[in-house]
């Protein structure tokens, strides 16, 4: 007679996308020290030049993931190798 009803537990994509903010650099030495970091940890990252009143950044960020529990957990895998300044955000 009756169909069960199953609810998707399962967060639902929302095509938003999240980074971990890990640092913008005006030297470029210090943004290739953190690469290296994230390269050999594993962690996929990628690099953006802003513009700031000191002169142009590197911003590196760990990303990007689906969602926010991805970026938490490579969050914590970041702080538990010693990169205890970054956060979680979502991308732009």
């Amino acid at each position: 007679c009756c169909t069960p009803l199953f609810l998707n537990a399962a967060p639902q994509h929302t095509g938003t996308s999240y980074v971990v903010l890990l640092g913008a650099f005006l030297g470029e030495a210090n943004a290739r020290q953190r690469q290296a970091k994230l390269k050999e940890l594993g962690v996929k990252y990628y690099v953006e030049k802003i513009k700031s009143p000191a002169g142009d950044k590197m911003a590196v960020r760990a990303g990007p993931y689906s969602s926010r529990q991805d970026a938490e957990h490579a969050l914590a895998k970041l702080k538990s190798a010693g990169i205890q300044d970054g956060m979680v955000a979502e991308k732009k």
